[in-house]
This record gives structure tokens, sequence and C-alpha cells, in this order.
């Protein structure tokens, strides 16, 4: 009997521990279903379910904020499961919601917020709340179901985008179907109780990569979360169209003195060569397209001389084309060589784009440089084997260097001449020209005191 007794036990004790952990198991799946079927919720008349949408504006690093008007638009469906022409022509009409921007953004405040990940900067703001207006007015217990999407038809987002240098966007094709639970307060007043929000497949938002559609997301505010603000689902309503946009510095190879970037080279140091300023130094320069950019770009750079004359020689690169215009495809190295009083240089860059520039070792020189972007100090680099940025070096110029925006960006290449003096002889080989000189010298003076010796004698 007793036997029987610790088998029960053994039983119930391994019957209670597997379903401790079938427990365990499906812990997460009831999370993640409670975090996919998040909505918004409200309380009476006074207190609705709040919602809105959020708009992430991404553009390269360095860029500043664009004057913009985002415009949203709203197109019913149908009434609980009815979505006949008579059901949807009793639905209230929601007016457009408008986010707009402007560079007064890059200063994040309340209603806004700035997240930067690697050469991308998100510009992150909310609409007004989506059933706010005065105006609409719910003709009885509901759901009210509408499409909303963002519109470019009669509305222009980015004004001025045609006008400029290299510019585009690309505009969110996100659909997203919100529904409006209207219900009954305790005083017999109609007011939204719930507001759901479902992706609609073959429309979905960059933002939810691999979201089939169908999936919730939460229309909440951020200012009505309670959940710490660590990312934008956390502090922005999860109802998201995302934007990008990108232009360029500089205005072309007909205004030479305006360019997104000029990388210059001159010499200092006495020696007395008179070709010293026909001396050639080797640059190895590398310019990489922003990565919210799919297409491969090219750039295109020439260079001038001291006189802001353009040169056209196969000295400073081989083949160069007849406009003397050097093209410069993302991600890869080309070189280039300048001589004292040339510049390289771009005719426009992608504000954002990544730049390298090294320049080639040379043992008659010492060199340096100082790097300028627009809106920086000078940075100052001293003697190296070879030089350049970026570099981890000491002193450090850490990459990467992403182009901000401003046509002030400038690399001047200084090379200064080492071991040599005005007479042509280098510094390093005076002690033994001293010493080889120290014998004659020295011989001739015995044989000076020799002679008066005699002569005296």
């Amino acid at each position: 009997m007793k036997k029987k007794r610790d088998n029960n036990h053994k039983k119930i004790s391994c019957i209670a521990l597997a379903l401790i952990i079938a427990i365990g198991l499906l812990s997460p799946v009831l999370k993640q279903s409670a975090s996919a079927s998040s909505y918004s919720v409200g309380t009476d008349a006074l207190n609705p379910a709040p919602s809105a949408i959020t708009k992430i504006f991404k553009m390269p690093t360095g860029t500043t904020t664009p004057t913009a008007s985002f415009r949203f638009i709203f197109q019913p469906i149908g009434i609980n499961e009815l979505t006949d022409p008579a059901t949807i022509a009793t639905m209230p009409p929601i007016s457009d919601k408008l986010i707009n921007f402007s560079a007064a953004d890059d200063i994040s405040g309340s209603g806004v917020s700035i997240f930067t990940s690697g050469d991308v900067k998100s510009v992150v703001k909310e609409s007004s709340d989506l059933s706010s207006d005065p105006l609409i007015v719910w003709p009885g217990v509901g759901v009210y179901k509408y499409y909303v999407s963002e519109t470019q038809v009669s509305h222009t987002s980015i004004p001025g985008l045609s006008t400029m240098e290299n510019a585009d966007a690309v505009y969110s094709q996100a659909r997203y179907i919100v529904e409006f639970w209207v219900d009954l307060d305790s005083s017999s007043q109609l007011f939204v109780k719930y507001v759901n929000a479902i992706t609609v497949a073959g429309f979905i938002d960059e933002y939810y990569p691999g979201d089939p559609g169908g999936s919730k997301v939460d229309p909440t505010p951020g200012e009505d979360r309670t959940n710490p603000y660590v990312t934008i689902e956390d502090g922005f309503s999860q109802l998201i169209f995302t934007n990008r946009f990108w232009k360029s510095d500089g205005t072309g190879p007909d205004t030479p003195d305006v360019n997104a970037l000029e990388i210059t080279k001159s010499i200092d140091g006495m020696d007395d060569d008179p070709l010293r300023f026909d001396r050639y130094f080797t640059f190895t320069i590398k310019v990489t397209q922003p990565s919210l950019i799919s297409a491969t770009q090219s750039y295109k750079a020439y260079v001038l001389n001291a006189s802001g004359v353009k040169v056209i020689s196969n000295d400073n690169y081989p083949g160069i084309p007849v406009d003397g215009l050097i093209e410069f495809v993302s991600g890869t190295e080309e070189v280039v060589k300048l001589k004292h009083g040339e510049r390289l240089a771009f005719v426009d860059l992608h504000i954002g784009s990544r730049v390298e520039v090294m320049e080639a070792a040379d043992a008659l020189y010492r060199p340096s440089y100082q790097r300028t972007f627009a809106g920086t100090s000078v940075f100052v680099g001293t003697a190296g084997a070879s030089w350049g940025f970026p570099r981890a070096a000491t002193p450090v110029d850490a990459a990467p260097h992403y182009l901000p925006e401003g046509n002030g960006n400038k690399a001047n290449f200084i090379n200064t001449r080492v071991n040599a003096t005005p007479t042509g002889v280098k510094v390093d080989d005076l002690p033994y020209v001293l010493l080889l000189g120290l014998a004659p010298t020295s011989l001739a003076g015995y044989i000076i005191v020799k002679a008066r010796k005699k002569t005296r004698d």
C-alpha cells in the first residue's frame, strides 16, 4: 500500500511539474498576444480614447530638417460588418491631419524627438488626436472603420524639393485600418471607448519589416503612455509612417568657388629646388553615399590651380575626361595627384556622405593637414608616415566623417620640407661634411705653422 501511495505521489509531482513548465512556456506567448492586441482606451465622453499618427522623417546625419508638411487622409470602410454604400454614407468624415516640420525641430522639444543611428537622423512627431474634431458626430453605437494613408495628391509635402541640389524624397506607402469603437458612457453619451489600428497587407511601413498585414498596433499617443520612453514605439503612437529625404551641397561646376568639399595641397619649409612646386603628391580618396539612398551614386570633382582655373591633366588623374570632371563612384577608391597650390573640388556631395582621404608618404616632406567641416572647429593633424582621415593614430581623427550641411568643408594638406638648408646641404649630412673637411683644414694649418717656424730659423 505504501509503495502504491509513493507511486501516486510521484505521478502527481510529475504532472504538477509538467503544468509549471507548460505555463512557463505559455507565458511569453500570452505576453506577446497581449502586446499584439494593444489599443487605446477611453472612459467617458469627457475622456475618449486618444489616438494619433506618428511621422518618422528620416534624413542623413548632418542635414538640417527642411520645411515640410505631410498630409493624412481617412477613407470610410464601414460600420461593424456592414460595408455597403448606404452604411458608409452615414459615417462621419474625419478631417485630414497635417504633421509639419521645420529647422526649429532640430532643437528637440515638446512633441518632437530626434533619434540618431549611424548616418541616419530621424525626426519624430505626432499628429493631433484623430477623433477630437468637434465636427465628428457619431450616429450611434458601433465599430467605425476607416483606412488612413498619406497622400501627395494635390499636396506638396516638401516645398522647393525640385529646386534643391540633387535632392529627393521617398514617401510612405503604408495604409492602416483604424477602428473607432463607439459606446455609451454612464450618462448615456456617445464616446470613443476604444481605438484599434491594424496593418494592411501590401501596404506595410518600413518600420515594421516582415509584417504580413493584419497585425495590431497601438495608436495611443506618447504623452498618454506609461511605458519607459526608450524607443519610438515607447514614446509615440505606433500608427507609424516613415519618409526619407536627402539633398546635396555644392552648386555645380559653373560656380567653382562654392563646392561641397575641397582638398588642397601646399608645401612649406626651406628648399632651393626650383622644381619643388612641380612635385606631385598622391591622394587616395573614397566617398560613400548615405545609407538612406538605395541606388548607387557617383560624384564628380575637378582640379583647380591656385588662380581657380580648372586643370585638365593626366598628371593629376590618368585618363581624365575632356571636361576635367573626375568621377567618384560611391564606395570606390580613386587616386588623384595634386601639386602645390592645386585643390580637388567636389561639385556636389550628398549631405551625410562618408569621406575618407589619405595622402601617401613622401620621404622629403613631413605631412600635416587642417580639416574644417561646416559648423565645426579646425582639426589639426601633425606629422606621420602617411596622413589623412579618418585615422586612429595620435592625434585621433576618428571615423566616420559624415559630411555636414554647408559649403565650408575643406581639408588643407600641408607638407613641410625636411633635412634641407638654403645651400642645398642636408642638415643630417652636416656632421659628416664637417668631419671630412676637418682633415684638409688641419693639414693646411700644420703646413703654414711649419713654414713660419722655418722662416724664423
